[in-house]
C-alpha cells in the first residue's frame, strides 16, 4: 500500500500555463547584483574566516595598507633575484598576514560567549566559551599547521636552505632491518617510523 501511494506521489502533475507564466514572471524579477559595487559586495558572501581563499585577501577590519607594507617588507628583506623568488616572497607574505589573522580570530573565539549545545536555547551555566568552540577552535588549528608548514619550507627555499627538520632513516644494513622500515617498525616494533 505503501508502495502505490510513493509511485503516485512520484507522478507529477503537467504544469498549467498560468504557473508556468508566473514562474516566469518571478524569475525576471531577480538575477543578482547588477552594479559594479553590488557585485563586489556579492562576490564576498561565502567568506567566513578567509583563511583558505586567495581572492579577497583583506577581510572587513583589516588593514589594506598594512598588508601592502608587509608584502613590501618581505620584499626588500629576501631581495629575490627572479619573478619565482619575486612571487614565493610574495605568497610568503601573504602566508604570514594569514596567520596573523589566526592570531586575531583566536583572541574571537576566547572572547565569543559560549554556544549552546544542539537543541538548547542557552549555554548550560558556567561553560567555558573555549569548550562550546570546539570545531572552529579545530579549523583554526588546521589552517594554522598548514601555513606554517608553508611558511617554514618557503622561507629555506628563498634561503636556499633545507627545510625544517625531517626524520631521514639510515640505509638499512641487512634485508631484516629493511623489512621492517618498510612495514613502518623502524624503530623496534613501537609503531610506524
Amino acid at each position: 500500500m505503501a508502495m502505490a501511494a510513493a509511485a503516485e506521489a512520484a507522478v507529477r502533475k503537467p504544469r498549467s500555463e498560468a504557473q508556468r507564466e508566473a514562474a516566469r514572471r518571478n524569475g525576471a524579477k531577480s538575477r543578482g547584483p547588477i552594479t559594479a559595487e553590488g557585485k563586489a559586495r556579492a562576490s564576498k558572501n561565502a567568506i567566513r574566516h578567509g583563511l583558505w581563499g586567495s581572492v579577497h585577501l583583506v577581510t572587513p577590519g583589516e588593514d589594506a595598507a598594512a598588508l601592502e607594507a608587509l608584502r613590501a617588507a618581505f620584499a626588500k628583506d629576501y631581495a629575490p633575484k627572479g619573478v619565482l623568488a619575486a612571487c614565493l616572497a610574495d605568497r610568503l607574505a601573504l602566508t604570514f598576514w594569514k596567520l596573523l589573522r589566526c592570531d586575531r580570530l583566536e583572541v574571537q573565539l576566547a572572547t565569543m560567549a559560549p554556544r549552546p549545545q544542539r537543541g538548547w536555547l542557552e549555554a548550560e551555566k558556567g561553560m567555558p566559551a573555549a569548550l562550546s568552540r570546539l570545531p572552529e577552535r579545530a579549523l583554526l588549528e588546521r589552517a594554522r599547521a598548514r601555513l606554517d608548514r608553508f611558511l617554514v619550507r618557503g622561507i629555506a627555499l628563498l634561503e636556499g636552505s633545507e627545510p625544517g627538520p625531517r626524520r631521514r632513516r639510515p640505509a638499512a644494513a641487512d634485508g631484516a632491518d629493511r623489512a621492517n622500515d618498510e612495514a613502518g617498525f623502524a624503530d623496534g616494533g613501537l609503531g610506524p617510523g
